[in-house]
């Protein structure tokens, strides 16, 4: 069944943090808000940090969106932008399983199954409902999926 660090509901960012690293690969019990979205903001800010570190180094690829109805044959690009260099994709590699892992989690503690973290494939609506779902409150009582996370009482 669910241990007690499985149920440790943590005080503040740097032990939600902390705690997702140590589960960083456990896609059983269930998360907190708070464990979940400073864990998703940490990741945010790395993520950053990461592509600014690739933009330092030039180790960015710039891509172009081309305005196809134009018949000329110089096109002007509607907009650039970059693609993330070696360091923020391998970032972002080694964090997708931690971040599948806390995402589950935290579904779990509203009781529903991890399969919805799928919905992020659906570009816009499908981030807008699995930010609604991960944004509301867990279950109070016990789930499927165990106990609800506990408050750190020391």
């Amino acid at each position: 069944m669910s241990t007690e660090q499985d149920r440790v509901h943590p005080s503040g960012p740097a032990e939600a943090i902390g705690l997702c690293l140590a589960r960083f690969l456990d896609f059983s019990g269930r998360a907190g808000r708070p464990e979940f979205w400073w864990f998703f903001a940490a990741l945010a800010v790395a993520t950053v940090l990461m592509v600014q570190l690739d933009a330092a180094l030039g180790l960015q690829s710039i891509g172009t969106v081309l305005e196809h109805s134009r018949p000329q044959a110089s096109v002007t690009p509607l907009f650039e932008y970059r693609l993330p260099g070696p360091i923020a994709s391998i970032f972002l590699m080694v964090a997708l399983l931690p971040f599948l892992a806390a995402g589950t989690r935290r579904l779990h503690d509203r009781g529903m199954s991890g399969w919805w973290l799928l919905g992020l494939m659906l570009p816009v609506a499908g981030w807008v409902v699995l930010a609604t779902f991960m944004a509301l409150g867990g279950q109070e009582a016990d789930n499927a999926f165990g106990a609800p996370p506990m408050p750190n009482r020391g």
